[in-house]
């Protein structure tokens, strides 16, 4: 939930998935985490985060938007989603649509490999036949699994890419610096090191389940619209229409069960350093709804699944194509020899 991260879950999911149906590797001497795979993975997750990230600023804008907790008017600064859009637009210039792009983009080779890494170890003690598939709830306890241990890289990515989207403009970054540059310093200043994983247990409580929902969704699909045909890495347009779509829903499905969760974790993110607002996340949810009721915890909802089945399906889209090109050159390399 990148975090594009579910973006770059797909990407992980279709590898391993892969593996998992005893697929052979076209590198018999490197592990599951081949150069291929690995390179398509950071292709498919650098184009969704390209896609999606007009969507995200525009998503964590109106969960923000709602004044805080005590404030002399809780009227929220837009209107509904498309004025949201347009008061950015107008007020602060098109290039914010991608402000906050750098720390998710950096993090797309570490946020694989350690996506990679643990749904592959979960899978592999969950599964005792390699050449029998996963039962769509392993599937979705090895994903659980994988979220746990993608927020070690995605709450310090998350928590810089949330305050310079909301707070930062081109006026308060001193010369010669950048946007992130000058929030994580402001971080490190405030709490010290540490104080990048704030907000931590709730990117937890977050991600588990929703990775956990979203591998379910995505592997149903599949298996429903391509009978259990999706470890082959065929390329064809049926196949082809039908990762964009299950990774369209499964990003709407898994990113809608969990939304709630995401609005307390930004609100509490995003809270001033020096003065915080919230000691807690049950504080931060109680005063929200005290102050603005149940409507604000599915406030950015629209720009959410707006930006989810798009940034989903591109990335699917990306990975795939990328696989079967390497696919193609090493089966002629083979040839050859």
């Amino acid at each position: 939930r990148e975090h594009s991260t579910h973006s770059l879950t797909a990407l992980t999911y279709c590898l391993i998935h892969s593996y998992s149906q005893s697929c052979p590797s076209p590198y018999p001497n490197l592990p599951a985490e081949s150069v291929p795979d690995f390179v398509s993975g950071l292709a498919g997750g650098s184009v969704g985060l390209l896609i999606g990230q007009p969507f995200d600023v525009v998503r964590i804008r109106m969960m923000t938007s709602a004044a805080p907790a005590g404030a002399a008017t809780a009227t929220p600064v837009y209107r509904n989603t498309l004025d949201c859009i347009r008061t950015i637009w107008r007020s602060e210039g098109p290039g914010t649509f991608f402000r906050g792009l750098v720390p998710p983009m950096m993090g797309v080779g570490a946020l694989n490999a350690v996506l990679f890494g643990s749904f592959g170890h979960a899978r592999r003690l969950v599964q005792d036949d390699p050449s029998v598939p996963l039962t769509l709830p392993q599937v979705s306890f090895c994903g659980s699994v994988a979220g746990v241990f993608s927020c070690f890289v995605n709450t310090p990515a998350e928590l810089v890419k949330v305050r310079e989207q909301v707070f930062l403009k081109a006026t308060e970054v001193q010369a010669g610096g950048t946007r992130t540059l000058h929030v994580v310093k402001a971080i490190l200043k405030t709490n010290g090191p540490l104080g990048l994983f704030k907000g931590f247990g709730l990117t937890v409580l977050r991600d588990a389940p929703s990775f956990g929902v979203y591998f379910a969704v995505y592997e149903g699909c599949c298996r429903t619209l391509m009978h259990g045909e999706m470890g082959k890495r065929e390329m064809g347009l049926f196949e082809f229409c039908v990762l964009n779509l299950s990774g369209g829903l499964a990003g709407v499905v898994a990113w809608t069960c969990i939304f709630p969760i995401d609005v307390v974790k930004t609100h509490y993110q995003t809270q001033p350093l020096d003065r915080p607002l919230y000691t807690s996340a049950w504080q931060c949810a109680r005063s929200l709804y005290r102050s603005h009721g149940a409507r604000v915890f599915m406030r950015g909802w629209v720009a959410t699944v707006a930006r989810a089945f798009p940034l989903n399906a591109v990335t699917f889209s990306a990975y795939e194509m990328c696989m079967h090109f390497f696919g193609k050159y090493s089966g002629g390399a083979q040839a050859e020899k």
